[in-house]
């Protein structure tokens, strides 16, 4: 892996992190945390499979699939904490 894919990799956990945490802490909507996180994630997946030396169709299908599967997962697992933690503070006060 090459330094610039290095750079563009930590850029995509970045995303994926940023939009778990967005939607974890309530600082935007769901459709906006997978809108935004989803974009860079993709934009970012694209450019560390460019940076390995992929065609750019096949970097386009690996960046798009990779990015939204890993954003998809990380905004479903926050919605489903924080409806949790919500139930479970609600339960806490009756």
């Amino acid at each position: 892996m090459t330094a610039m894919s290095l750079i563009f990799f930590a850029l995509f956990a970045i995303a994926v992190l940023a939009s778990y945490l967005a939607v974890r802490k309530s600082w935007v909507s769901t459709g906006m945390a997978l809108l935004v996180g989803g974009g860079a994630a993709i934009i970012c997946m694209v450019l560390v499979a460019l940076g390995q030396g992929n065609g750019f169709v096949q970097a386009l299908v690996v960046g798009f699939l990779t990015g939204a599967i890993f954003v998809v997962a990380a905004v479903a697992i926050a919605s489903f904490f924080r409806s949790s933690e919500s139930r479970s503070h609600s339960n806490l006060s009756e």
